[in-house]
Parts: C-alpha cells; sequence; structure tokens
C-alpha cells in the first residue's frame, strides 16, 4: 500500500512537472508576433545560435585506446530528458585523439540521434567525450542564450519532434541545426531555468528517496514478522 501511494505521488509530481514545463516553455501567436510567459520573443534555428556537433567510437580492437581511460564516453542511453553526472565508459587520450569522439564541455546539451531514445535530451553537468549516435548543441553567446534553457526547451520539444519523426526518417547534424527554438529576454530565460530547476529537483528527490523509504519499509516489515514467527523455546 505504501509502495503504491508514494509510486502515485511520484507520478502526480512529474505530471505536474510536465505541464508547468509545457506552460512555460510555449509561446502563443498573436497578430503574427510570437509570445512566452507575455514576453515577446524571437524564432532562431539551432545552427544560428548553438555549435552542433556529435561524436564517435574508438576502435573496439585497439586496447591501448581503453586502457587506463580517464576521459568520460556517453552513449545515447544517457538520453532520457534529465540531468546526466556521471559515466560507466570511459577512454584515453588516445583514444580521444584517434577517432571523432568529442570532448565537451560541461553545460551542453545532448540529444540522441537514433535508437529507442532519439529525440530525449540530457544535460551535461562535467566534462565528458560522446559517441556518434549523439549530438552535442551549446549556445555560441551564454550571455543571450543560456545552456540550460536550450536543454529544456528541446526536452519540451520532444513529443513535436517524434511526431515528425517518419517525415524525418532518422535524425541527423542538419535536421537538427534547423530546428527553431523560441528565444525570449535572458532575465525571462533565467526566470524559467530557476522555476523548472526546482519542480526538477521536487520530482528528483522523491524518485531518489522511493527506493530508500521501501527498503526501510520493507526491512521493518520483515523485523516484526520474524519476531512474530521465531519463538523462544521455554526453559
Amino acid at each position: 500500500e505504501l509502495e503504491a501511494e508514494l509510486e502515485a505521488e511520484l507520478e502526480a509530481r512529474k505530471k505536474q512537472y510536465e505541464y508547468y514545463r509545457n506552460t512555460l516553455l510555449t509561446p502563443v501567436e498573436h497578430n503574427g508576433r510570437w509570445y512566452l510567459n507575455g514576453k515577446e520573443v524571437e524564432w532562431k534555428k539551432l545552427g544560428e545560435v548553438c555549435e552542433v556537433c556529435s561524436g564517435g567510437t574508438p576502435s573496439k580492437n585497439k586496447e591501448e585506446y581503453w586502457i587506463n581511460g580517464n576521459i568520460p564516453w556517453l552513449k545515447s542511453e544517457v538520453c532520457n530528458n534529465k540531468s546526466v553526472k556521471s559515466s560507466n565508459s570511459f577512454i584515453n587520450e588516445l583514444g580521444l585523439k584517434n577517432s571523432n569522439a568529442k570532448l565537451l564541455r560541461e553545460n551542453t546539451t545532448l540529444m540522441a540521434l537514433v535508437g529507442a531514445t532519439i529525440f530525449k535530451t540530457a544535460f551535461l553537468e562535467f566534462k565528458a567525450s560522446i559517441n556518434q549516435n549523439i549530438a552535442a548543441i551549446k549556445s555560441i553567446e551564454e550571455n543571450k542564450l543560456k545552456d540550460k534553457f536550450i536543454f529544456y526547451c528541446l526536452t519540451n520539444m520532444y513529443k513535436e519532434l517524434k511526431s515528425k519523426m517518419n517525415s524525418y526518417g532518422m535524425l541527423n547534424l542538419s535536421i537538427l541545426r534547423n530546428i527553431s527554438i523560441p528565444i525570449p529576454p535572458l532575465s525571462d530565460q533565467e526566470r524559467i531555468v530557476a522555476i523548472l530547476d526546482k519542480f526538477d529537483a521536487l520530482v528528483n528527490d522523491i524518485s531518489q528517496g522511493l527506493p530508500a523509504e521501501l527498503e526501510a519499509r520493507r526491512k521493518q516489515y520483515e523485523y516484526y514478522r520474524n519476531r512474530l514467527l521465531t519463538f523462544e523455546p521455554k526453559q
């Protein structure tokens, strides 16, 4: 019963978060102009305002590209519309130099180009390299376009982009560079990011706390069950 309640609470928070994100990031048109939360926006193609690139994979046949690897190397499975803070795979400097793998700066938006996670995003919170199945999107001028705003904006466009997948066939850098996003004034970008960061934290807090809470309750249940079922022999 507790498990069902906690999971229902998590699902409710996720839906509430998606609703507010959609409200904050969906422009409305009026008399030929577009507005976001009452402020006029301009539409820009990602290729006009961002650096867009993909990565590569060092040869798996060359152990010297992987041994003692200390450079995080990410695959498209990390793209799940949330921040990514660690990596399970690593390459070394030799692997980086002898492949198309790219070393990215922190605060870069990632988007899966293929597979089950196509069009899904991730926000990179550390320096890492990526393979060829991920696109990296980085603002050219952070004082005009916030990287975290790009992440939230593209995350919010997931369903719209996926609905066009049949016409796209597959996602590539050329298509990605031609995707347009609404850009409000910098102060509004910062306000939207601050609000969504708080909602994101609320969802993640309960997501992280849920397994621990369930485990604690299970142990409590097992303890009392064992106490009830264990009879001390009479002396």
